[in-house]
This record gives structure tokens, C-alpha cells and sequence, in this order.
């Protein structure tokens, strides 16, 4: 009798020592903050005896899960599809992506005389951080307050730009009761 032995060899590119049939790539990716390893990260998938199938579920081990860091100006952080742990059910490829929001700012246009006494209420806009912004039409070149005139003398701080942290412009104005605008 002959016998006939039949040897069936299946591809493992990552070189894991599983067949990459039984196996789903991880990724991750971060919008405005960083990652500690971008992936890929392969997860063997077990059918509900414990073997090994091309349509079960696998989950990450702890060493698959990277730490996240925001960047400067951002805080928060949620994941999509959702967050990545251990007793997240994997059965395909899947790519986990954290995006952290820009955090709160506050502009704020401060009208003062000559001697630092206010002149009206500060104009006051909530932002965000990394936000355009652009106050010039907060600054008039004048204020009346009561019976007296002032003129536009000086203004301290960018009154436009790229918001990182709170900005704050204070516009200076000199008595002008003649109204000669000098």
C-alpha cells in the first residue's frame, strides 16, 4: 500500500508563527496628539471551542494597547470605533483612531484711559485653542463716556492671529474733550 501524506503550508508574512489566515491587523492613528506605536499589531481570532478561525473573535493583550498623548493646546481624547482594551471583541481589521479637542481660550479687548480707568466693559469671546481670530472691529477709534471724548492712543497685544493661549489687547485712549481727534 502506499501511503500519501498531503503537507499544507499557510503564508505568515508577520513571521508570528500563526497562520495569518486566523488573524486580523490593528492599527491606531491620532488626530492631534500622538501615539506610542502606530501598529500594525495582529490578533488571532478563536472560534467558541478555543481553536483558532478565520471567522471568530480575538481581543488585544495589554502590551497591544499604546499609550496616547495629546498635543500642546489639546486635552480630552475619545476613540473611534471605540477604545481599545482587552475585552474589546476583534473580528477584523480594525484601525483605532483617539482625536483630542483643542482646549477652551478666552479673548478679551480691555478699553482704558491714560491713567488705566476703565472706559466701557471688556468685549469678551470664548475660543478655542489653534482658533483664527480677528478683534479690529472690537476697537473703535473712539469713546464717549459721560460728557467727555476720547481718542484711540495705543493698543498693546495682537488684535489678530492664531489663538495658543488667552489674548488679551487692551486699547489705550487720551482725553480729546476738544474733539480735534489729536
Amino acid at each position: 500500500d502506499n501511503v500519501v501524506v498531503t503537507v499544507v503550508y499557510t503564508l505568515d508574512n508577520n513571521k508570528d508563527d500563526v497562520p495569518d489566515k486566523y488573524q486580523v491587523e490593528v492599527t491606531y492613528d491620532a488626530v492631534n496628539g500622538t501615539v506610542e506605536f502606530e501598529g500594525p499589531e495582529y490578533v488571532t481570532l478563536y472560534d467558541a471551542e478555543g481553536k483558532m478561525s478565520e471567522k471568530g473573535t480575538g481581543y488585544l493583550t495589554e502590551e497591544q494597547i499604546p499609550e496616547t498623548e495629546a498635543d500642546t493646546g489639546y486635552e480630552g481624547g475619545s476613540w473611534t470605533p471605540a477604545e481599545p482594551t482587552t475585552s474589546y471583541a476583534i473580528t477584523a481589521d480594525t484601525k483605532f483612531v483617539i482625536t483630542y479637542t483643542a482646549e477652551d481660550r478666552t479673548i478679551t479687548v480691555n478699553y482704558v484711559d491714560d491713567k488705566d480707568n476703565v472706559l466701557q466693559e471688556a468685549y469678551g469671546e470664548n475660543t478655542k485653542y489653534d482658533a483664527l481670530y480677528d478683534v479690529s472691529g472690537q476697537i473703535p477709534d473712539a469713546i464717549d463716556k459721560g460728557e467727555d471724548h476720547y481718542i484711540q492712543e495705543s493698543v498693546t497685544g495682537a488684535v489678530s492671529g492664531t489663538v495658543k493661549d488667552n489674548v488679551v489687547v487692551t486699547v489705550v485712549y487720551t482725553l480729546d474733550n476738544n474733539k480735534d481727534d489729536v
